[in-house]
């Protein structure tokens, strides 16, 4: 994903189910304090243990959370965004897709420590 212009990330926000309900100028705050990361595949965005720093929004693509267990990877779950492509499918059919467009822990938002 190349970089985006303010304005071009505020319209991505808005396909998020998670922002549905906010104004364009909102929107746009959220675009304009936030950090835009790409990941290649395989690319770590944060390892069990890590102290919660940052709220994730995924705008394409997958992420897998997974643990070691007994030396090997366990998958854990998958955040899959609206344009991760066909054959996709989300772990949960039933869950909001809003659960699967962002990672990161709720601790941010109220003050509590955690870690991953």
């Amino acid at each position: 994903m190349a970089a985006l212009s303010t304005e071009a990330m505020a319209r991505r926000l808005a396909g998020v189910e998670l922002f549905a309900g906010l104004r364009p100028s909102q929107l746009v705050w959220l675009a304009r304090v936030g950090e835009l990361q790409q990941l290649a595949d395989g690319d770590v965005l944060f390892e069990e243990g890590d102290a919660d720093t940052a709220f994730f929004v995924l705008l394409s693509g997958d992420l897998l959370i997974s643990t070691m267990l007994g030396g090997h990877e366990q998958v854990l779950g998958r955040h899959s965004s609206p344009t991760a492509g066909p054959g996709r499918s989300r772990d949960e059919p039933d869950q909001p897709f809003a659960g699967s467009q962002f990672t990161g822990e709720v601790p941010l938002r109220t003050g509590q420590a955690y870690a991953a």
